[in-house]
C-alpha cells in the first residue's frame, strides 16, 4: 500500500532537560483502490543524548471511534 503523512499544529515546550512535543496528524493509506484516513494527535518526549535529540517516549492517539473498515494500524508506527 501507499501512504501519505501530514503533520500540523506542532507545539514545543521544555520540561527540564527534555523537550515535549505534540502535533496533529493525518495518514492516508491507499490500498487496492481504497483510500483510508487515520487522524489524531501524536506526543513525543525528546531527550538530548551526546549532542543529538533522541525519542525517549512516543504516543499516538487516534480520533477514530472505531477501526472498521480501516483495519491494521502498522502504518502509523
Amino acid at each position: 500500500s501507499r501512504t501519505r503523512h501530514l503533520v500540523s499544529n506542532v507545539r514545543i515546550r521544555r520540561e527540564g532537560e527534555d523537550i515535549l512535543t505534540s502535533a496533529a496528524f493525518v495518514v492516508w493509506r491507499i490500498r487496492r483502490g481504497e483510500v483510508m484516513a487515520y487522524m489524531g494527535q501524536v506526543f513525543h518526549r525528546l531527550r538530548p543524548v551526546d549532542g543529538e535529540l533522541k525519542i525517549a517516549w512516543k504516543r499516538a492517539c487516534l480520533d477514530l471511534e472505531t477501526l472498521k473498515p480501516q483495519g491494521t494500524l502498522s502504518i502509523l508506527i
